[in-house]
């Protein structure tokens, strides 16, 4: 599939991104706007009692819509050895886990995957709901976690090459030929 990603940076002063009104990714009864990366896998997402629940390590589930700058807001609950994240147009994950000590600060929960650390860095809820609030305008993010700003209108840097990207965003690496042919929109796995 192919996405249109810009080839200039544009100043955020510059940009008009206008929020407007919010809009569900799930509704809570089926799968309803979402796919799978592995759709002929055995393992896959499903929904419980109003719950996207993931089979665990396996396939990513991807929404079919395509955003620019925006506001996510994400409600989610971890058990031991997770190991996670949201991704935001597929370059970008906000890592989601219960124990990454050995691994760099980007790594750990809240953190932009190997670009940015979450600072403060808050404890780690195992079984409890958290939410993240992601804004992305442009290259620059703010991730606010259970009400407390974590990383604040940071931007994220641009790799020299965009295999880089891809490797990070795919688990598929024949899917991704380069950023613009990146098959994650907005994934979480």
């Amino acid at each position: 599939m192919d996405l249109d990603w810009p080839t200039g940076a544009v100043a955020e002063e510059e940009r008009k991104s206008e929020v407007g009104n919010p809009i569900a990714l799930f509704n809570g009864k089926d799968l309803s706007g979402w796919r799978s990366d592995n759709p002929s896998g055995t393992r896959a997402w499903k929904v419980e009692n109003g719950t996207l629940v993931s089979p665990g390590n396996g396939p990513e589930v991807i929404n079919d819509k395509k955003f620019g700058d925006f506001k996510l807001h994400v409600e989610f609950r971890c058990g031991a050895n997770a190991n996670s994240g949201v991704y935001l147009r597929g370059r970008y994950e906000v890592q989601i886990e219960d124990d990454s000590i050995k691994e760099p600060p980007s790594h750990h929960t809240g953190g932009i995957y190997g670009f940015i650390a979450p600072s403060p860095e808050l404890p780690r809820k195992l079984g409890e709901w958290q939410t993240y609030d992601i804004t992305l305008v442009g290259r620059t993010v703010t991730v606010v976690q259970n009400g407390t700003t974590i990383i604040d209108h940071k931007e994220i840097q641009v790799l020299p090459a965009a295999r880089s990207i891809v490797t990070r965003s795919c688990r598929v690496p024949s899917t991704c030929r380069e950023a613009k042919r990146v098959t994650f929109l907005s994934a979480i796995s």
